[in-house]
């Protein structure tokens, strides 16, 4: 035991009497691992107070300095203090080090540890060079870039890194690494937002700071982020900060946007951002003209107007210099914008003034009703009713297209102005625009998406806009557009078989109604290419299908006439007119003198002439085989027996069945 104890002693002695200067060189060359230097340290209190410092030196030397930012963001101030006094720390350490170092202080709100940095003369001529790199100044490569003592280059400065903390500290109010930088750098200086320390004071309500900038420093107020950006004012403005638009106008602060310029983006920033009191402010300076537009055309009453700022709206009203009628770059007025937005309390407050005019008319001749009509915005129903009530209003306006507010309401598809404007007995539903398309033509047809899907069409409840349309009895369902189309025409045209079927459960449309020379009647434009619709038709029990068209056809005949050799829309519309058994009148000829059987056999229809025999609609006559040029044709006017086929006589017992379907197949393949 005693000879251990010895031994140790001896060991410890060894130590001094290698000096501290010789051990620490042989502690730097042999051991690598900086891990086996701190085991070394950690061996007792008068290593660790000897030799932590070639601790430090190995981890600058090695490591690029990896230990500052550790006991950095731990607030360890006496290891930083020890680690910038290493020699040549400036030469080996990261050139990105000093700005995460420098972030961390800001972020860390360590104002010591940000002036330990400062101290440095490295960190200071780093910081200059970066502000003249930033500044676009010609930056000697010797200055901006150290070499290792092996003359390997490291990384360039990042300037961006070292002057951030700055301009976070102006956010934050950190006056003091403010100051430190500003004995370095300009005031003026931007970062990469083109930002200036004033822009971030003033964004951020740092009135003191702010202050300090203008009046110690003589900070730039006009200083633009980027050409045509935004200065401090106009971003105090912005965010709301009063104090500072009142500081930066006492300091000479330019409100308007250039020289000659009278366009104020101050007032305008802040009457898009609801900032009441600086809208106040600066209406009462006398440079200040809240008549003058943006470079869109914008002028301020119409951007409250827009963004539905009720109390700026009143304000800018109050002070009267705004005119409330004069219209935009797009030729849009205030109470139009406000219409169009749904900004209910706005449109009171636009309708309560006797300057302004409830029909000015915007793009495309629009009222502030036709505007609303074709609004989607929630409180557009309460915009309608609001200008339905003002006597003022003109509920017959028309567009350049002629559309009323019921037009384009039903155009448009919403249902809620829709059943508004119904509502008003002074709202004529069957006035349509230069076309003559009424709303309910609109209504049927789909409205302005022709290709919407018809799960989405009915999940969106479009279609309950023709029943609103329907279910009032001023509506005529059949009126005539300039085409000759009526409500149905248009529901089958685009397919809307919701829509066929509410016209046709209606009651109210005359399915054979003659639409004038050239266009057919309902029934034969369904027959022609929407046979599942004829189906609807069939069912609604509102079809005469002996009533007959000014040629004196019925509609099975029409389709018969037009069913070519192979049609199969019209040879299923065929189908379902002799399966209903409501096709009376098979007596009647067409001009030429032919009957049914024998115009299909002249069309040389293979299918149709085997329904007619089939359901014994047909009776073959001499003149039926002479027109025949078809050899299948022919066989079955040979074969017929002159009465119904026994299955077509037993079809009650075939669909109770369920086989029904399979037994026409087998007939008519």
């Amino acid at each position: 035991m005693e000879q251990g104890s010895s031994n140790t002693a001896e060991q410890a002695a060894v130590v001094p009497c290698l000096g501290f200067d010789v051990f620490d060189r042989v502690l730097t060359r042999y051991m690598d691992d900086p891990q086996d230097i701190l085991n070394f340290c950690l061996a007792n209190k008068e290593y660790y107070g000897h030799y932590i410092g070639t601790l430090y030196r190995h981890n600058v030397r090695y490591g690029g300095s990896s230990a500052l930012e550790w006991a950095a963001e731990r607030g360890v101030l006496s290891v930083v203090s020890s680690i910038l006094d290493v020699p040549r720390v400036e030469v080996f350490a990261h050139k990105d080090q000093w700005g995460k170092v420098l972030s961390i202080a800001q972020k860390q709100d360590n104002m010591r540890l940000a002036e330990l940095l400062f101290e440095r003369q490295h960190v200071q001529d780093f910081i200059q060079i970066a502000a003249a790199i930033k500044a676009g100044m010609v930056v000697n490569r010797s200055q901006e870039i150290i070499t290792t003592l092996d003359d390997e280059e490291f990384m360039e400065l990042d300037e961006e890194s070292l002057l951030e903390p700055m301009f976070e500290a102006a956010n934050k109010d950190q006056r003091r690494l403010v100051e430190l930088y500003l004995s370095h750098v300009s005031v003026d200086l931007q970062n990469a937002d083109g930002l200036t320390a004033l822009h971030c004071a003033a964004g951020k309500g740092r009135y003191d700071l702010a202050k300090f900038l203008l009046e110690v420093h003589g900070a730039n107020t006009e200083i633009r982020r980027i050409p045509g950006g935004f200065r401090p004012i106009e971003v105090a403005a912005r965010d709301g900060q009063l104090r500072l638009v009142e500081l930066l106008l006492s300091k000479g602060a330019e409100p308007r946007w250039g020289d000659g310029d009278a366009f104020t983006w101050p007032l305008t920033l802040a009457a898009v951002h609801r900032h009441e009191g600086i809208v106040r402010l600066l209406l009462q300076d006398p440079r200040i003209d809240p008549r003058a537009r943006d470079g869109n055309g914008e002028s301020c009453l119409e951007l409250a107007a827009y963004f539905g700022n009720t109390g700026v709206v009143n304000i800018l009203l109050e002070d009267g210099r705004a005119d409330p009628n004069e219209r935009n770059g797009r030729d849009e007025t205030p109470l139009g914008l406000a219409a169009q937005r749904c900004q209910q309390e706005v449109v009171r407050l636009f309708l309560d003034d006797d300057r302004v005019d409830p029909n000015g008319q915007n793009t495309n001749s629009m009222t502030p009703l036709l505007v609303a009509s074709s609004s989607m915005g929630i409180q557009s129903i309460h915009v309608i009713k609001m200008l339905l009530e003002d006597s003022r209003v003109d509920v017959h306006a028309q567009d350049d297209d002629g559309c009323t507010a019921c037009v384009l309401a039903a155009k448009h598809g919403i249902l809620r102005n829709v059943k508004a404007l119904l509502r008003n007995p002074h709202i004529d539903p069957n006035q349509g625009d230069n076309n003559n398309k009424t709303p309910a033509m609109y209504a049927a047809a789909g409205y302005i998406r022709q290709t919407e899907a018809t799960p989405v069409y009915l999940k969106r409840n479009k279609h309950l806009v023709l029943k609103a349309l329907i279910l009032d009895e001023r509506v005529d369902l059949n009126k005539v557009d300039d085409n000759g189309w009526t409500a149905m025409h248009w529901a089958l045209r685009r397919f809307r078989r919701e829509n066929v079927q509410l016209l046709a459960d209606s009651g109210r449309v005359n399915l054979n109604q003659d639409c004038g020379p050239g266009p057919r009647t309902p029934m034969e434009a369904c027959i022609l290419k929407h046979n599942s619709c004829t189906e609807l038709l069939l069912d609604s029990g509102h079809l005469d299908l002996s009533e007959t068209n000014p040629q004196g056809e019925t509609p099975l005949m029409f389709a018969v006439r037009n069913a070519g050799s192979d049609n199969w829309d019209i040879e299923r519309s065929v189908w379902l007119m002799l399966e209903k058994q409501l096709c009376g009148r098979l007596d009647l000829r067409y001009e030429n003198g032919l009957t049914l059987l024998e115009q299909a056999v002249q069309v040389g229809s293979q299918k149709i002439v085997c329904m007619l025999l089939f359901t014994g609609k047909g009776t073959v006559t001499p003149r039926a085989k002479e027109l025949c040029a078809d050899a299948v044709i022919r066989e079955m006017l040979d074969h017929h027996r002159g009465r119904p086929s026994r299955w077509w006589k037993y079809q009650k017992g075939w669909k109770f069945l369920g086989i029904w379907k399979f037994v026409v197949f087998m007939n008519l393949r």
